[in-house]
């Protein structure tokens, strides 16, 4: 689903390449798959600034972030996201 919202995406098809995505993040989510979560809520950020859904994007970039920080052991340090859990929605 997530490849086929790019596919939308890419043909400026917004609405079509938002729903697909949202489907896809849900499933991934469910998956418990934070590397496809990921991809698919960067790419629903992109989608949403498209079409002027600001804090819908930056919602959807905040997520990714997030999942991002989560599955990397790297960044697993309180050092890297304790600022973070103090602004923002934090999983």
């Amino acid at each position: 689903m997530g490849s086929l919202g790019s596919v939308y995406e890419r043909s400026q098809q917004w609405a079509e390449s938002e729903k697909l995505t949202q489907q896809a993040v849900q499933l991934a989510q469910q998956m418990n798959a934070g590397e496809i979560a990921y991809r698919w809520q960067w790419q629903l950020g992109r989608v949403s600034k498209a079409q002027g859904k600001i804090e819908t994007a930056i919602a959807a970039y905040q997520e990714a972030v997030q999942v991002n920080i989560l599955r990397n052991s790297e960044y697993k340090s309180p050092y890297y996201w304790a600022a973070y859990v103090l602004l923002g929605n934090w999983i």
